[in-house]
């Protein structure tokens, strides 16, 4: 099996509320408006659809408003994918930083899918 690489990723979101930006990143209805076609969840057990296919993850921990670690069932026990949600004291802005695992040599492509996905998030959030 391959080995996993971890990565992390920054964007900066100008303006927006981090009320908005936790809904976004921490509910399945939030999760649904731009990360997958369907996201439905029980607890802590998040399943998300794209095109027919279903991943199921666990919600591993999270504090509120903050930060939220999820963990695909089907990927090593010591992999996970992270929102975090930080305040940029001097502008007012907000950034989020996305911490992922991707396979070696694949970590280009996983940027590039986030970047698309962040797209999206700006563009239903309004930003």
């Amino acid at each position: 099996m391959m080995q996993k690489e971890k990565y992390t990723v920054e964007y900066l979101l100008e303006k927006v509320s981090k009320a908005i930006l936790w809904k976004c990143i921490s509910t399945s209805d939030g999760l649904q408006e731009w990360f997958a076609d369907k996201v439905s969840n029980t607890d802590d057990e998040f399943v998300f659809t794209w095109k027919g296919h279903s991943e199921y993850a666990e919600r591993q921990t999270y504090k509120e408003g903050v930060f939220v670690q999820f963990h695909w069932l089907h990927e090593p026990v010591d992999t996970f994918f992270e929102f975090k949600i930080q305040a940029l004291e001097l502008t007012g802005d907000v950034s989020l930083t996305i911490t992922d695992f991707a396979d070696e040599g694949d970590v280009e492509d996983a940027i590039l899918l986030w970047n698309t996905q962040i797209d999206e998030l700006r563009r239903v959030t309004g930003m």
